[in-house]
């Protein structure tokens, strides 16, 4: 069984805010996001100066979208 992958001090972009804390991964799993001690099982990653991005997927398909077809969307999500 694979050990849960602890990042440090990352930058979290979540829900129209950005903070730096922690992320605890288990499997494939996000297991707790904010202040977490270092546990001897966990795997860590120092996350100093990256942003991670949970729940986001395949977060490049934008960078080639059409503008009319960004532009739709955001119209469609605000109805």
């Amino acid at each position: 069984m694979n050990q849960p992958i602890l990042i440090k001090n990352a930058t979290i972009v979540n829900e129209r805010k950005c903070m730096q804390t922690d992320v605890l991964i288990d499997g494939e799993r996000i297991e707790k996001i904010g202040s977490i001690d270092l546990s001897p099982n966990f795997q860590e990653v120092d996350g100093t100066g990256k942003h991670l991005l949970p729940g986001v997927i395949d977060g490049q398909v934008w960078l080639t979208a059409p503008v009319f077809f960004l532009s739709k969307l955001q119209t469609l999500a605000r109805e």
